[in-house]
């Protein structure tokens, strides 16, 4: 016996929680989020393939000279190619590291190559991978 019931205190009362069934999320329901999420944008103020509505026999998107106009805000296009040029050439000095390693592997200077490949890694590696990609992305 509980000393709530020997005082002669009212059991509490339970209360009800009603359980409302969860809906099982399926690949198909992320599926369908990502595509409404890329696809929605607002149609083009211009028609394109409606029927011809001048006397021209052309829509007014053909009028206009039938091509999209694509402007590029920033200054991406001035970036590229040293970028390009940069990664061109971080990747040709990591084969020429690793040719220069092999070349001591095959020498028998192992330690010298370990230490060579392991300030590589430590030192330009994780620059390239963390500082400099991380500003780029940051100008961008």
């Amino acid at each position: 016996m509980k000393y709530r019931d020997i005082l002669g205190f009212s059991k509490p009362k339970k209360k009800i929680i009603k359980e409302q069934p969860k809906q099982k999320k399926t690949v198909l329901d992320g599926i369908k989020k990502d595509i409404l999420n890329e696809w929605h944008h607002s149609p083009p103020t211009e028609k394109r393939w409606s029927k011809n509505t001048t006397d021209t026999g052309l829509t007014e998107f053909e009028q206009n000279g039938g091509k999209d106009i694509i402007k590029e805000v920033g200054a991406g296009t001035e970036y590229r190619p040293h970028i390009m040029k940069i990664d061109k050439l971080y990747h040709a000095y990591w084969d020429a590291v690793k040719d220069f390693t092999d070349l001591l592997l095959k020498k028998g200077a192992k330690k010298e190559a370990n230490t060579l490949h392991k300030l590589y890694m430590k030192l330009v590696h994780k620059f390239h991978k963390t500082h400099f990609i991380k500003m780029i992305r940051k100008l961008m």
